[in-house]
């Protein structure tokens, strides 16, 4: 593999990450406000 590759995998998963956490955190938002 070439790191390229690499870096570009570890950015899809820490975005994707930070997406599953900003989606659960306004899921709570909206929870708590109901």
């Amino acid at each position: 593999m070439k790191p390229k590759l690499i870096d570009r995998y570890i950015a899809k998963t820490v975005l994707s990450a930070i997406a599953l956490v900003t989606l659960m955190l306004a899921g709570l938002q909206v929870f708590i406000y109901l």
